[in-house]
């Protein structure tokens, strides 16, 4: 049943049923107390997203003056609440949002996302050369996903470059608002939508240093991880829902344009050597942790226990629940 399904009810006994998004709320009435009901956690939670996504709207025009629509807002329910088991893609920030909206029986576990795109460790790279340049990769979504605030950062970074990798026709009016950073400035180059499959993205990230990526809210961070994959440092948030293992670390905090100058100032000031010891330990973290592979051998785990009805043993930990 496809979760965009509005129409379609359970008419008979299920052992599982497995749903995301929103169809699990609208089914828990028409199911029998055998069944394990399973919510597969893509996003962050609704409320959490939502607010978020509107206080980056709020600094926006606080900071430009620009007033710009939500985009992609999530819709409110209460599948949490109907279900058994949650399934979460993303990083322990992930998880707290679902678990302040979680009945204490709910068991969330924990299913690292996995990225469709892996490359080879990038042998023979100059960092030394990489070290100015910098790559922004992402959907739609811009402000959502803090391409406001890392325009702004380069726009004041005389010497650094920033590749801008999004379909920018998908929001006209953040095109406009943004026109002169995006196509104006000498230091932002604004390439439109690039395949992570592709030669040139593979090419662009052997001339890069970096990923910057300060979302407020998601559910996997894939963007961010194609960077890590192909070899890129992380300058990254917590919502942003990547494990930024020691060394990696540590997270933007509000991710104002000033502190993105100041990271990426000091990351051009270490050696090289070390650069690229943080980015290989970067592209091994997520080379064992963020694959295909990885990903069915922990949906297979998680599965077994779904059936053997020990799901509870996989939970994460809920050490904080902060309000949603």
């Amino acid at each position: 049943v496809s979760w965009t399904n509005q129409r379609f009810t359970p008419r008979r006994d299920y052992d599982l049923v497995l749903d995301v998004r929103t169809n699990l709320e609208r089914w828990a009435p028409a199911l029998g107390s055998g069944t394990t009901k399973v919510l597969h956690c893509d996003t962050a939670h609704h409320a959490f997203h939502n607010q978020a996504q509107r206080e980056r709207l709020r600094r926006l025009q606080a900071r430009r003056g620009i007033r710009l629509a939500p985009h992609r807002l999530l819709p409110a329910n209460r599948a949490i609440e109907a279900a058994d088991c949650a399934t979460v893609l993303g990083n322990a920030f992930t998880i707290e949002t679902w678990a302040a909206a979680a009945p204490p029986h709910t068991a969330i576990v924990r299913v690292p996302v996995s990225c469709p795109w892996t490359y080879p460790w990038p042998d023979g790279k100059d960092f030394a050369a990489a070290n100015r340049r910098w790559i922004w990769i992402g959907s739609d979504g811009f402000v959502h996903k803090g391409l406001d605030l890392v325009l702004e950062a380069f726009a004041k970074l005389p010497g650094f470059e920033l590749y801008v990798c999004g379909p920018m026709w998908r929001e006209p009016a953040f095109e406009r608002a943004f026109y002169r950073e995006l196509h104006r400035s000498p230091s932002i180059h604004t390439l439109g939508w690039v395949d992570p499959a592709s030669t040139r993205f593979a090419e662009l990230a052997r001339g890069a240093i970096g990923i910057v990526f300060p979302s407020s809210s998601e559910g996997g961070g894939v963007s961010a991880l194609v960077g890590l994959h192909a070899g890129l440092v992380p300058l990254v948030t917590r919502e942003s829902s990547i494990d930024l293992v020691p060394g990696l670390g540590p997270y933007l905090g509000a991710a104002e344009p000033e502190e993105i100058r100041e990271r990426v100032h000091a990351l051009s000031a270490r050696r090289a050597g070390d650069v690229a010891a943080q980015a290989r330990l970067a592209w091994e973290h997520v080379r064992a942790r963020h694959t295909r592979d990885a990903f069915a051998r922990r949906w297979r785990e998680v599965a077994e226990a779904l059936i053997e009805g020990r799901a509870g043993e996989l939970a994460e930990p809920a050490a904080r629940r902060p309000s949603v």
